[in-house]
């Protein structure tokens, strides 16, 4: 490569990596008209160009370039060209949320890397990191948290490795997201603060907007308003200024700030602006957008004619082609809150009818992609529907599922929400019992699902508030066969005693409770004041009664279940059981003895860690 070419591409990275990627594409396609490039430099340079088509958001031209790249670079053995074209080729898939076929070019990447460069070498290490990246962005569209918080611990340990400050910012900003996700504002603000300051270290104008945008929307989850204001216009101004592509995500942020402030007129400014960039804009979701702010701006001046022209609008943007599924995502959660303000102002349950089909496309979409909020916020939407019209089982069964799907993936705010939601349907199960004998006015029954404040809190994207916890009252563990012969019994209480005529009474009812929580999905029922927690161990199964929450509660009984099967000599006293059907004594296995006592007495240790 000559000296002139040399220096023209550094200008041109150097432009891209401030955000001035016009500027930098300008350079490139200057250099590629001269000609004259050896095979092996034409490969950087078209990298380089489909990188900066894809900050531009020309994501085809972006994806067919990478592709053509690979086939190249494959030809000529440049394995670190293929990873950089197969990297390009995943954020295009992340961006038009194809997250399956991201994490597949990620797969071959990393393959790769793997067969390619055994030797941990920096150039290698900058590409790992960079994958993680990609691979972070994906699990942050699926929601899951378990999944995140290893990328960015991995991603961020090799940006210091390689010593890259622009991927160390990235990190830095990415693990903002995930504490405003877990709902811990402060260490989310702290963290995009830190990643604001790395931007402008760098003099990376780009992600000088991205930190500042994320700032906003953290003061706009605490309330404070007029700060996310300012934050969200400084951005504004700098996407103006260098006329970033970015702009008509900040421009969103701004219609829908100033429509939390009840700004219409500011509102309808913004949206005059997303007008005029759409009518420029080549990238459809730009377009989605608009259209779908449209709606909503309608929708916040509800005037009958202007209800009825949102709700037409907002069914057009649900059948365009998915470009952006988070976009088609929030054209169907105010298309049902619409459907929902009908349903409260005419009193008609058949338009149930009508809100359900969407409730399922949005249930289709989160499962297409893994978005596991998304899933768990979906059957919790569909256990409201179904408190509406009586189906109370069926609203267990969707609370159920909904936790197991928020424990699994580390949704710890959801858990707890969805656990206490469920206990208070077990307390409420009567009133509802009575509401369906006395024919009550739908009215009421919308008031007490809750369903219009949750569909708005989805809409607004809010944190889930969490209740506060209060650990249970232990009463009784209970392990028995599937077929109902007690192995082993324990009162937790001394002043308590579990008379003869109430174990026998339990013991009585627990079959049939039993085989309703598992033939219906459940985890859980009532027996008079008391919560039962069911969990089916192998031949056997343990059942935990207490009086209070049943978060803490189940948290425990994992515990015990867990470590009763990873402990060797106390998963052998039940074993033994099964020979002799010898009733399980507490005084005769210290073992188990102590794990009762670690499981559901001393859990300080381990019960509020993360």
């Amino acid at each position: 490569m000559s000296k002139v070419i040399l220096e023209r591409l550094k200008q041109a990275e150097q432009l891209k990596n401030s955000g001035e990627y016009e500027e930098a594409l300008n350079i490139i396609t200057t250099l590629e008209k001269k000609g004259s490039i050896s095979k092996e430099d034409l490969t950087s340079l078209l990298l380089l160009k489909s990188s900066l088509l894809l900050e531009l958001r020309h994501l085809k031209e972006a994806q067919d370039l990478a592709e053509k790249v690979l086939q190249q670079s494959e030809k000529l053995n440049l394995h670190d060209k293929s990873v950089d074209a197969l990297i390009i080729k995943a954020w295009v898939y992340r961006r038009l949320g194809k997250l399956k076929d991201a994490l597949d070019v990620i797969d071959k990447a990393d393959a790769i890397i793997n067969t390619q460069f055994t030797e941990p070498v920096k150039f290698i290490q900058k590409k790992q990191a960079s994958l993680y990246l990609i691979k972070g962005s994906i699990f942050f569209a699926r929601g899951d948290l378990n999944r995140i918080k290893e990328c960015l611990e991995q991603g961020l340990k090799l940006s210091k490795i390689v010593d890259d400050k622009k991927l160390v910012m990235h990190f830095t900003i990415n693990s903002g997201n995930y504490y405003g996700i877990k709902g811990n504002l402060e260490l989310s603000s702290n963290y995009h603060n830190k990643g604001l300051a790395l931007a402008k270290e760098i003099n990376d104008k780009q992600n000088v907007i991205i930190a500042l945008n994320n700032l906003g929307w953290v003061y706009r989850e605490q309330g404070k308003l007029d700060d996310a204001f300012n934050n969200i216009n400084q951005s504004y101004e700098l996407c103006c200024e260098i006329k970033s592509p970015t702009l008509p995500i900040v421009l969103d942020s701004l219609f829908h700030l100033a429509l939390d402030k009840g700004d219409l007129k500011a509102a309808q400014k913004y949206l005059r602006e997303m007008k005029e960039l759409k009518e420029q804009e080549e990238y459809e979701i730009v377009k989605l957008n608009y259209l779908i702010n449209k709606a909503l701006l309608l929708k916040a001046n509800p005037r009958a004619r202007n209800l009825s022209e949102a709700e037409k609008i907002l069914k057009q943007a649900v059948e365009e082609d998915i470009v952006l599924y988070e976009a088609h995502i929030d054209a169907l959660l105010n298309l049902c809150d619409l459907i929902l303000l009908d349903l409260r102002n005419t009193n008609d349950l058949e338009i149930v009818s009508e809100l359900n089909p969407y409730i399922s496309r949005l249930l289709d979409i989160a499962e297409e992609n893994n978005s596991y909020p998304l899933i768990v916020e979906i059957k919790l939407l569909q256990a409201r529907l179904a408190l509406l019209t009586f189906d109370i089982t069926n609203a267990r069964k969707l609370l159920s599922k909904a936790q197991q799907i928020a424990e699994k993936y580390g949704l710890n705010r959801l858990t707890i929400k969805i656990s206490i939601e469920h206990d208070d349907l077990l307390k409420q199960i009567d009133l509802w019992e009575g509401l369906k004998n006395s024919d009550s006015p739908l009215t009421e029954r919308l008031r007490l699902t809750g369903l219009e404040e949750e569909m708005k809190r989805l809409i607004q994207k809010r944190t889930v508030d969490v209740p506060i916890l209060i650990e249970e009252d232990p009463l009784l563990l209970l392990v028995m066969t599937e077929g109902g012969i007690p192995a082993f019994s324990h009162a937790f209480s001394k002043d308590w005693k579990f008379s003869d005529d109430l174990l026998s009474g339990f013991l009585t009812s627990f079959d049939s409770i039993s085989k309703a929580v598992f033939s219906e999905g459940l985890d859980r029922a009532k027996f008079g004041d008391h919560t039962i927690l069911i969990y089916p161990l192998r031949n056997f199964l343990v059942c935990y009664l207490f009086k209070g929450q049943s978060y803490y509660a189940k948290k425990k009984l994992g515990y015990f279940t867990d470590n009763l099967k990873g402990t060797s000599s106390v998963e052998q006293i039940f074993k033994n059981f099964l020979k002799d059907f010898h009733t399980i004594q507490l005084n005769e296995n210290p073992n188990l003895e102590e794990l009762i006592k670690k499981s559901f007495l001393i859990t300080d240790q381990w019960l509020l860690k993360e």
